[in-house]
C-alpha cells in the first residue's frame, strides 16, 4: 500500500509548480506589487472582491472590458499571482492560468495556443491537452485570456470568430472559470459585440442565439478617481525613487499636478499607463503644464526612454531623431503586416533600418538600432512594445509624418486606423497635412474606414481645404 498527498497526485498528472512560481515572480519584474491600485468596475465596486465572489458561484464566463491603458493586463497579472500564492499553500485551491492572446495573428487551435503557453519552456511538466481539459471541466483552474482586442486587430471577422470558437471550448462545463479581458473597440459594430460575447445574431427581425456559444457576463472598468490617481502616483513615484536611487520624486510630481485644471488632469491621469508616463515626464517638463496633451505626453516619454538607452551605448552614430524614426517605422510595419504582438529581431526587414554610416555593416546597424530603441525584449530575440498604446501612438505619428512628407498610401493608412490610433492622430494632425491628404483622397476608389474620414474632417484646416476643393471642382466643371 502507498499513499499520495493531493499535491503529489495533482503533480503526477500535470506538474504546475514551476508555472505557479513563474506567475508569482512576474510581479517583481517591473515592481507592479509596489504601486498597484485595485481597479473599480461600474456598479460593482472593487474588481478583486467581485472576481473572488464570481469564482465561487459563477454561472458563466466573465468579460472584463476597458479602453487602452486601464489596467486590464495589470489586473490579470496581479490576480493570477495572488491565486498562485493560494494554490502553492493549499493544493485544493484553483490553479490560475494566464494566456496572452496578443501573439495570435491567424486562425489558431486551442491545442496550439495552450501548448505554447504551458508546454513550451517546460513551465508545466507532463502537460497534455487532454488532461488539461479534463482538469478544467473538473473545476481546477481559473483561466485568464488577456488581450482579445490585440488578436482582433490583425484578423478578419471570420478568423476572429474562429479563434473565439476555439477559446469558448474552455467554458465547457459548470466547473470552468474563464475570464476574458480586452478593449470594447475590438468590435466594429454592435452586432459583432453581441455575437462575440453573447452568441446572439440577428436574422431579419429576430435575434437568434448560437447553439453552444457561452454568454459572457460583462463588467466595465472605470477610470481612476482623484483618490486613485493620488494613491497611484504616490506609490509609483516612491518606486521610481527607490529604483533610481533619487529620492523626492513625489515632491516634484504632485505639486505640478495641482497646476492642471481638473478636466486636463482627468484626460491625462485617469488611466494607469498614462499615470506612469506622467510620473516620468513631469519632473523634467519645463513648459506650461496646461499645454500637455496625450500625444505630447507619449512623445516626451518615448524621447526620454531613447535618450536613456542611448547613454548606455559605447558609440552613438545615430541620434534620437533617427532612432525615433526607426521605432515609428517598426511600429507601423508590425501594425500592418500581421506579425502579432512581437517579432524576432533577425526577421525584421532591412528597409526598416537606416543606411550604414562610415565603416558600419548592416548587421552592426541592426544591432545598434535595436539596442537603443523604444522596445523591450523577451526571450533571446523577441521584440515587443512595452504597452500597445505606445505602438498605437507611433502608428499615428507615422501617418502624420507621411502626410507631411506627401508620401501617402491612403488605403494603407486607412487600414491602419483604429479608434485608439485615431485618438492619437487627432492630436497630431494640423492644417499642413490636410491639403496633401485631400489631393490623395480625390484619387482613391477603394472603401475607407469611417473613423479615418471622421478624423480627417475634424482636423484643423479640413473645412477650409474641403471648401476650397469643392469650389475648384465646380469651377472646372463650369459651375461658375
Amino acid at each position: 500500500m502507498s499513499h499520495l498527498t493531493l499535491a503529489e497526485l495533482q503533480s503526477s498528472v500535470i506538474d504546475f509548480s514551476s508555472y505557479l512560481s513563474l506567475l508569482r515572480s512576474q510581479l517583481d519584474e517591473d515592481g507592479l506589487a509596489e504601486y498597484y491600485v485595485r481597479p473599480q468596475v461600474a456598479q460593482l465596486g472593487d474588481l478583486h472582491k467581485f472576481v473572488e465572489k464570481w469564482i465561487i458561484r459563477a454561472a458563466g464566463p466573465l468579460a472584463i472590458l476597458g479602453s487602452y491603458g486601464m489596467g486590464k493586463t495589470s489586473f490579470a497579472r496581479y490576480m493570477a499571482a495572488s491565486l498562485a500564492d493560494r494554490a502553492v499553500r493549499d493544493p485544493a485551491e484553483r490553479i490560475p492560468i494566464l494566456v496572452r492572446l496578443s501573439d495570435i495573428a491567424a486562425e489558431q487551435s486551442l491545442e496550439g495556443l495552450l501548448g505554447r503557453a504551458l508546454a513550451s519552456g517546460g513551465q508545466a511538466r507532463r502537460y497534455s491537452f487532454g488532461a488539461f481539459m479534463e482538469l478544467n471541466r473538473a473545476g481546477r483552474f481559473v483561466i485568464f485570456l488577456d488581450g482579445f482586442d490585440e488578436m482582433k486587430h490583425t484578423l478578419t471577422w471570420d478568423q476572429f470568430r474562429y479563434n473565439f470558437r476555439q477559446l469558448n471550448r474552455l467554458s465547457d462545463g459548470e466547473g470552468t472559470r474563464v475570464i476574458l479581458l480586452g478593449r470594447p473597440t475590438a468590435f466594429l459594430s454592435e452586432a459583432e459585440h453581441q455575437y462575440t460575447l453573447h452568441g446572439l445574431r440577428r436574422i431579419g427581425k429576430r435575434v437568434m442565439p448560437e447553439v453552444g456559444w457561452p454568454d459572457y457576463q460583462e463588467v466595465l472598468l472605470l477610470r481612476f478617481s482623484p483618490a486613485d490617481i493620488a494613491a497611484f502616483l504616490n506609490a509609483y513615484s516612491q518606486f521610481l525613487s527607490k529604483r533610481s536611487g533619487r529620492r523626492g520624486r513625489s515632491q516634484k510630481i504632485l505639486p505640478r499636478l495641482k497646476e492642471m485644471p481638473t478636466k486636463r488632469l482627468s484626460d491625462l491621469a485617469s488611466r494607469p499607463v498614462q499615470l506612469k508616463i506622467l510620473a516620468e515626464v513631469l519632473p523634467q517638463w519645463h513648459g506650461d503644464i496646461n499645454e500637455l496633451n496625450t500625444a505630447q505626453l507619449y512623445s516626451s516619454f518615448i524621447d526620454m526612454v531613447i535618450d536613456r538607452e542611448q547613454e548606455k551605448l559605447a558609440r552613438t552614430r545615430f541620434d534620437r531623431t533617427e532612432r525615433r524614426a526607426f521605432a515609428r517605422e517598426l511600429a507601423f510595419w508590425l501594425w500592418t503586416s500581421g506579425q502579432g504582438g512581437s517579432v524576432d529581431a533577425q526577421t525584421l526587414p532591412a528597409s526598416l533600418f537606416p543606411t550604414p554610416k562610415g565603416d558600419d555593416t548592416e548587421e552592426g546597424v541592426r544591432r545598434d538600432m535595436i539596442s537603443a530603441c523604444f522596445l523591450e525584449k523577451k526571450g533571446a530575440s523577441a521584440l515587443y512594445f512595452p504597452h500597445r498604446s505606445f505602438q498605437e501612438f507611433l502608428v499615428a505619428e507615422k501617418i502624420s509624418t507621411s502626410l507631411r512628407a506627401q508620401s501617402v498610401d491612403v488605403v494603407k493608412l486607412a487600414v491602419a486606423m483604429t479608434l485608439d490610433v485615431a485618438e492619437f492622430l487627432s492630436h497630431l494632425l494640423s492644417g499642413s497635412e490636410i491639403d496633401p491628404l485631400l489631393r490623395h483622397l480625390s484619387h482613391v476608389t477603394a472603401p475607407l474606414k469611417r473613423k479615418f474620414l471622421e478624423v480627417f474632417v475634424q482636423s484643423a484646416g479640413a473645412p477650409r481645404a474641403i471648401s476650397d476643393a469643392v469650389k475648384a471642382e465646380r469651377h472646372r466643371a463650369g459651375a461658375y
